[in-house]
């Protein structure tokens, strides 16, 4: 039996944001400037990206499970 963890760290969950974030840059919608600063925000349930141009890209939590 296989047995699914959907606990993801901190970590795991930037890293996906990340890799989200520069997939949709590929394609015209992503802000162009380098990534600055990466956190989850326990509040709003949320991975905040913040890139060199002040721009930020914010990702639910959710949507990664």
């Amino acid at each position: 039996m296989n047995v699914v963890n959907l606990v993801q760290t901190k970590e795991e969950l930037i890293c996906r944001a990340v890799a989200r974030h520069y997939r949709s840059e590929r394609y015209g919608r992503g802000p162009s400037a380098g990534l600055m600063s990466s956190y989850v925000d326990a509040v709003t349930d949320e991975v905040v990206l913040v890139s060199l141009d002040g721009k930020t890209a914010r990702y639910a939590v959710d949507s990664f499970r």
